[in-house]
Order: C-alpha cells, then sequence, then structure tokens
C-alpha cells in the first residue's frame, strides 16, 4: 500500500470507514475486515488533507500550550519543581511545588499522589458549592486516573473526574463540574442537555475550546520526562 502518512490499520466486524487522530498526534484507521487495500488505499488518499490540517493545528497547541521544563500545571498555572532536603511533603510555596528531596525517585508516584489528594478537596468543595447554587443532586464524588476524559456521571448519579483536572484554570473546572452536574439530569447530549449548561454557565464553549488547547500538554507522562 502506498502510505501518505503512517498509521496503524484496525480491522474489525464494523460497516464503516473511519480515522482517529490521538493527542500525542498516533494516527488509527478503522476499518471492515474484507476491505481490499485498494480501497484502504483510496479511503486514505481521500483523507489526507484533513488529517494534514489536524495535525497542524495539534502542533499548533502542542507549541502555544508547552510547559516548560522542570515545571508543572496546578490550577492553571506552571509551577517550577524544586527539591528540598528538609521538605517532608509536598507543597505549594509561592511560584514553585516544593518536593522532598528522598521523593526525587518516585517522582511520578508521589507527585500523581499530590495531584489526587488537591483534587479530592478542591473538587468536593466545587461540586458541593456549584450544585447548590444551580440546583443539582449528585450521589457521590471520586477521583480516578481517568486519562481519555475530564469527568463521567453514571446512570445512578455518581460522579467522576479525573486528578489531572486539578491542573487547569479554575474556570474550566467549574464548566467540567457544571457539565457532569448537567448529566444527573440529562444523561446524553441531546439540546435539551445543553441548554442546561448554557444556563449553567453562559460561556461555556470557551471553556471547551481551551480543554481543547490543553488537553495534548496536561499528559502526566510528558510532563515527568522534562522533569530533572
Amino acid at each position: 500500500m502506498n502510505q501518505i502518512f503512517n498509521y496503524t490499520l484496525i480491522r474489525s466486524k464494523r460497516k464503516t470507514l473511519s480515522i482517529q487522530i490521538k493527542p500525542g498526534g498516533e494516527i488509527l484507521v478503522r476499518v471492515p475486515k474484507r476491505l481490499s487495500d485498494n480501497q484502504i488505499d483510496q479511503f486514505i488518499s481521500e483523507k489526507s488533507v484533513w488529517v494534514d490540517k489536524h495535525l497542524v493545528k495539534m502542533q499548533t497547541r502542542l507549541v502555544k500550550n508547552q510547559i516548560p521544563k522542570g515545571f508543572v500545571m496546578f490550577l492553571g498555572r506552571q509551577y517550577k519543581l524544586e527539591f528540598a532536603e528538609a521538605a517532608k511533603a509536598i507543597k505549594v510555596d509561592q511560584n514553585q511545588i516544593i518536593v522532598p528531596a528522598k521523593f526525587r525517585e518516585q517522582l511520578p508516584a508521589k507527585l500523581t499522589k499530590w495531584y489526587k489528594q488537591e483534587a479530592k478537596a478542591y473538587i468536593t468543595e466545587r461540586v458541593t458549592h456549584l450544585a447548590v447554587l444551580h440546583g443539582f443532586r449528585f450521589k457521590a464524588i471520586s477521583i480516578t486516573s481517568a486519562v481519555t476524559r475530564w469527568g463521567s456521571c453514571s446512570a445512578s448519579n455518581k460522579i467522576n473526574f479525573s486528578y489531572r483536572l486539578v491542573m487547569l484554570e479554575k474556570a474550566a473546572i467549574d464548566y467540567v463540574i457544571i457539565h457532569e452536574l448537567c448529566h444527573t439530569k440529562e444523561h446524553n447530549h441531546a439540546d435539551r442537555f445543553w441548554r442546561l449548561v448554557e444556563a449553567a454557565y453562559p460561556t461555556y464553549k470557551q471553556q471547551e475550546r481551551y480543554l481543547k488547547e490543553v488537553s495534548t500538554s496536561l499528559e502526566l507522562d510528558a510532563m515527568y520526562t522534562q522533569i530533572d
């Protein structure tokens, strides 16, 4: 096959063809099992302009939102990581996040645990406040390690939030919370759901754009590898 761009081909029991560009730039092409190579080549050729355009957009977002080496995000701000022999726990100190020197070899695990603790405290307070303010009811809140979504709401109105959410700007955190609270009344993305969202958060579209821009730059593994 003549490849216009590198991609991973996935054949399965499906009737349609699709192309997915993952946050890191990996391209997945999904096709029916018995589709011929010539048909796949034709599909790829037809979609090449679309793929190129989106890859350029993705690279532009990555450059724009790149986190400098040795820095991590917390509540929408960049903080420089500093290791300190005397520190006993991870803490925010002005423009720095102080990390005990003994955590250096276990930094990803220790920093992730800290993020989860901070996310639990901050998000729980904001969910409770916004639910009362806008008249929503939820069953429970949990903090997860999800990497493909910021939040989710179960049929029983249990709300899950990725701990990565606490890296975002406060306005974006509030939007994600409102989005999931609206799912306690509408478990879909139909017009009625978006009307609920807009009533509670009129500028939600601005936050949707922000989330798309920062999603690739907030991959924790990428941030950790930039830390000396």
